[in-house]
């Protein structure tokens, strides 16, 4: 189902209007995931938890089709490795209104397929599959090729792993905001 996805997504891209302005480039983006963790121990403690992580890494290919929309879409993966159960590819598909020459909004939704394997540890037990994220932000252009982005991502799925402390405690996710610097050329 996945695969399906992401080939259709990017049959689509591919098929859009040949007369549209397109351009390719490359992001890098810093988030900061915000978690709950809610205890199942008999003292009841839960927390909520900010973690930022450096490690996330796309490619960005756009089209234009007028002065004031732009549809993006972002194949990449984000990696906090053994320190988060959150790691994996995504896939962004964003639609992009100038507000003026020089700042847009942005609206969109990120798919994120968790992987196991690397956020898996003796007390950390991630939830396996594809997260839906929705995803609202506004950017700024620094030159002609280059952003300045910020985005706020809500999940539609909150539960994306446990944390075993004794017990297993549900981890829920309430948000992740990134900032992203982008450059991006014409084709």
């Amino acid at each position: 189902m996945r695969n399906g996805i992401y080939i259709l997504t990017l049959t689509v891209l591919f098929n859009i209007n040949l007369i549209a302005q397109s351009s390719f480039g490359f992001r890098y983006e810093l988030y900061n995931l915000n978690y709950h963790i809610s205890s199942n121990s008999v003292n009841n403690e839960s927390s909520d938890y900010n973690e930022v992580f450096p490690f996330s890494f796309y490619l960005s290919l756009s089209h234009q089709f007028d002065n004031k929309f732009t549809i993006t879409v972002r194949p990449g993966i984000l990696l906090a490795w053994g320190l988060s159960q959150y790691n994996g590819l995504e896939l962004s598909l964003c639609a992009k209104y100038n507000i003026s020459d020089n700042f847009y909004a942005l609206v969109g939704l990120n798919l994120h397929d968790n992987w196991y394997k690397i956020a898996h540890s003796n007390t950390k037990y991630p939830e396996e599959g594809l997260f839906q994220l929705f995803l609202v932000g506004g950017g700024f252009k620094l030159l002609n090729v280059a952003s300045v982005e910020l985005q706020f991502l809500y999940p539609f799925k909150k539960h994306f792993g446990n944390y075993f402390n004794n017990y297993f405690n549900p981890i829920d996710m309430n948000y992740i905001i990134k900032l992203g610097v982008g450059l991006e050329w014409e084709l």
